[in-house]
């Protein structure tokens, strides 16, 4: 819907084209513009001021959608997860709390991928589609718990200049998550309860 700014005078509607035609619109007086907003629900209602020029003047909106919120339930079978690791394709995350939730307040709406890790579980992604606006779309991602005979531990010892201490030391799994070491120990850094699979070791220093 496209009114003057201001004013409760709706110009019109957008077709299926998403196009909208003014006719015998005036045009402007020395620098003075011709405001309209722009509103549809589920995206941010914008206020855009264009000049108008004698004959045929087009205009592209670009609307923003609205964010929206997430109640992520990480569990294992029936059993809640406290501390359960939540990532956003953005790199955001929550950790679960004791209800097992991890509590999203702003997210993109549409579809978004979820990503949850826990030390002693399989990863697990999933595709949800967010609402706009204050309601919480609730989001349930199902664990699997490894067999402990399948998990290890990682010491990674940084083949660096004794002078480059201390180098951070992360790794990234197949699905994309960033791990931090359980411990570091002088020059040893200590990955605990991992699952088999690939992984990326990954080092900085300063930053």
């Amino acid at each position: 819907e496209i009114t003057k700014s201001y004013t409760t005078d709706v110009l019109g509607h957008t077709d299926a084209n998403g196009k909208l035609n003014l006719t015998n619109v005036p045009t402007n007086v020395s620098t003075q513009m011709y405001y309209y907003s722009v509103k549809k629900d589920g995206y941010q209602s914008i206020i855009q001021g264009v000049t108008v020029n004698e004959g045929t003047n087009e205009v592209e909106i670009a609307l923003d959608p609205l964010p929206g919120k997430a109640r992520v339930t990480v569990k294992s079978g029936t059993n809640i997860l406290v501390g359960a690791m939540v990532i956003l394709e953005d790199g955001s995350s929550k950790t679960t709390n004791i209800y097992g939730r991890a509590i999203f307040e702003t997210v993109t709406s549409g579809e978004v991928v979820f990503k949850a890790r826990m030390s002693g579980y399989a990863s697990q992604s999933i595709t949800a589609t967010i609402a706009p606006g204050n309601t919480y779309t609730d989001v349930e991602i199902n664990l699997v718990a490894l067999d402990p005979s399948e998990l290890a531990t990682l010491t990674v010892i940084p083949n660096v200049n004794l002078n480059m201490y201390p180098v951070s030391i992360r790794l990234e799994d197949s699905t994309g998550f960033v791990l931090n070491p359980d411990s570091q120990t002088g020059t040893e850094v200590i990955f605990n309860n991992l699952g088999p699979g690939a992984y990326t070791i990954c080092g900085s220093y300063n930053g």
